[in-house]
């Protein structure tokens, strides 16, 4: 692909962390022979590990940028223009929308689908999915506005509370 720039230190097509439990309950090893595909303009920094999936594709879509320490399991999806700051971890079979920004340290669950134009706050761990849009934050990770709301009451409740 052109204009790929992939920075020291960067792991593309790893093994994703796939393991089944045997009947004598240990662990066994579930290989993954899928690919990765890195589209047009895609920036990578350091420290970087990018799995390849289990069986299709890992996909990291036209000009998306991932910040030192990223983490990108297998089968997941990074849209196009997103940004993923450092610390950002999407666990296997999740998937991030166009035009997204993930702030340091997000979590996003497996399986997770997060919307386009999202933005997830600083540590926030996205258990469900996002939609279109939004701004969400905390861990586990929620929608702003019912978040700030959420505040807002319980500030409220304090201030009743030392009153009496």
């Amino acid at each position: 692909k052109d204009r790929v720039i992939i920075h020291e230190h960067v792991i593309i097509g790893s093994d994703g962390f796939g393991f089944v439990r045997a009947e004598d309950g240990r662990c066994e090893k579930f290989e993954h022979i899928g690919n990765v595909l890195l589209e047009d303009d895609v920036e990578i920094y350091p420290f970087c590990n990018v799995d390849r999936a289990t069986l299709g594709t890992t996909r990291i879509r036209r000009g998306a940028k991932l910040d030192h320490y990223c983490h990108i399991g297998h089968n997941c999806e990074v849209g196009k223009d997103t940004l993923l700051t450092a610390g950002v971890v999407l666990c296997g079979g999740s998937q991030v929308g166009d035009r997204c920004w993930l702030a340091v340290n997000t979590i996003v669950k497996e399986k997770t689908k997060v919307g386009n134009d999202v933005v997830v706050g600083f540590g926030g761990v996205v258990m469900k999915d996002v939609p279109d849009g939004e701004t969400w934050a905390g861990s586990p990770a929620e929608e702003i506005r019912s978040l700030a709301g959420r505040r807002g009451f319980l500030k409220r409740l304090h201030q009743q509370a030392t009153l009496q």
